[in-house]
């Protein structure tokens, strides 16, 4: 039986504010391909994004820095065993804009 109820821990709180972020970074890079092939003109750093994709990436970035603090935040609190977890999607981010950004 699966229960549902109001997170009775400051972990599980940070948790739950922390999953749209993580959410934005799973879905936000098949997004910007969707955009990206649906786009009749050539878009890469080269020739400028559409509007659409420029949205998509300047996401990133605060998706980051959130993702970045909340991990810090769980690192020191010691209590979660989630703050790997959220590193890594702090980074995956940082990893995507480079590589877009460079051509990589």
């Amino acid at each position: 039986m699966i229960r549902i109820g109001v997170p009775k821990s400051i972990d599980a709180w940070l948790s739950i504010a922390l999953l749209p972020f993580k959410a934005y970074v799973a879905t936000g890079y098949p997004f910007l391909q969707l955009f990206h092939l649906g786009c009749s003109v050539a878009s890469s750093p080269a020739y400028g994004f559409s509007m659409t994709e420029g949205a998509i990436l300047s996401g990133y970035v605060p998706a980051a820095l959130v993702l970045m603090a909340g991990a810090i935040v769980q690192v020191c609190r010691k209590e979660s065993d989630d703050s790997l977890n959220t590193f890594l999607f702090a980074v995956v981010p940082v990893v995507l804009l480079v590589l877009i950004y460079t051509g990589g």
